[in-house]
């Protein structure tokens, strides 16, 4: 079995250095940071983001 120990948020849709909006993606990652308690990685890049919620503690790291 594996334990996982961070998400990443480009298995949650997030693309880096693109004109794309990101902020969908970028709430679905901290949405499921949040529930699952782990730390979310945001891999280097560019990314278009508007406005999100961070309703609880998190941490994001790159």
């Amino acid at each position: 079995m594996v334990t996982v120990t961070s998400l990443n948020a480009v298995d949650y849709g997030m693309v880096p250095n693109t004109s794309a909006d990101q902020t969908a993606n970028f709430q679905s990652a901290i949405n499921a940071a949040q529930s699952q308690l782990l730390p979310l990685f945001i891999p280097a890049g560019t990314y278009l983001i508007t406005a999100v919620n961070i309703s609880s503690n998190i941490e994001i790291y790159s």
